[in-house]
């Protein structure tokens, strides 16, 4: 949201700030990015989603990008931020909820 806020800020919009967030990339077929509202690819599977397309994606270098070359494509401005976010999560991993957390005394 900050940086939708900084460029409606800079490009002398009114509309509050935004952001488009999905768990898919097909999700921003046939519209495309602005630079006041952050595109967010969340809970999307890296397995799952081509290596070509997370990289047009998520491409660092402020360039347009499309997810592919037909008109079906995805595609960004330049300079519009984009983020991925994956929380894999294992629950095997946890603790049981038997086990008590210990505290530590600060100071």
């Amino acid at each position: 949201m900050l940086m939708s806020r900084k460029w409606k800020r800079d490009l002398g919009l009114s509309t509050p700030a935004s952001c488009r967030e999905a768990p898919d990339l097909e999700f921003f077929r046939g519209e495309v990015g602005r630079r006041d509202r952050p595109d967010v690819l969340g809970e999307a599977d890296p397995q799952a989603v081509p290596t070509t397309k997370l990289k047009a994606f998520i491409g660092v270098g402020l360039v347009e990008a499309m997810s592919r070359e037909r008109w079906g494509a995805a595609k960004w401005v330049r300079s519009q931020t984009r983020m991925w976010m994956f929380n894999d999560h294992e629950p095997a991993g946890q603790p049981p909820a038997s086990v008590r957390l210990r505290r530590r005394q600060c100071g």
